[in-house]
């Protein structure tokens, strides 16, 4: 009887620690998820502070007219570095919008281009805060086209929307209109 009731002891012992070894390995679960969540949460917000912190009118100004400029005034000697700039100054549709044709239109032969010169100048910037990570720019520029002497001028107004992504200001939307 004795034997047995030490048996029995063992064995709700060896029961009863399997068990609380069960619960404290949930709870450890738990709360090591928790944890990852939390750091996840902290590096987010740490983006949206440093983006919020950044979101001032002369860098997404800046931003804004070199888009304009490199967009109106490419580089006549290399095409191919025009676009790769663009590129880099963009994401999400304003990206697609510039990587969606199906012909390069940069890869023009150089005599086709030979003669033109093409040229924006600002005029006008004005910022507008969308949130934290994000902010409009109207801005109003003209666009300078000479041939053989003969210059066209057209004043023109865009609308960049430019989003902070990996520490940096990128035009993610632009539009563009001829003034009348």
């Amino acid at each position: 009887m004795k034997k047995l009731m030490i048996t029995a002891v063992m064995v709700l012992v060896v029961i009863g620690l399997g068990i609380t070894s069960l619960l404290y390995h949930d709870m450890y679960q738990q709360e090591r998820e928790k944890a990852i969540k939390s750091e996840r949460e902290v590096v987010r917000l740490k983006k949206v502070v440093e983006a919020n912190e950044r979101n001032t009118p002369k860098e997404l100004i800046e931003t804004s007219n070199k888009f304009i400029e490199t967009m109106f005034a490419p580089d006549p000697n290399n095409p191919k570095s025009t676009k790769k700039t663009l590129l880099i100054l963009t994401t999400g549709e304003a990206h697609r919008r510039l990587t969606k044709t199906d012909k390069d239109v940069h890869a023009e032969d150089k005599n086709d281009l030979e003669g033109f010169e093409s040229k924006a100048v600002i005029n006008e910037s004005t910022y507008n805060r969308i949130g934290s990570q994000d902010g409009k720019v109207i801005v109003s520029f003209e666009h300078w086209l000479t041939k053989d002497g003969s210059t066209d001028k057209t004043v023109n107004e865009a609308t960049v929307t430019i989003h902070y992504v990996d520490g940096k200001w990128k035009v993610s939307e632009y539009k563009i209109e001829p003034l009348l």
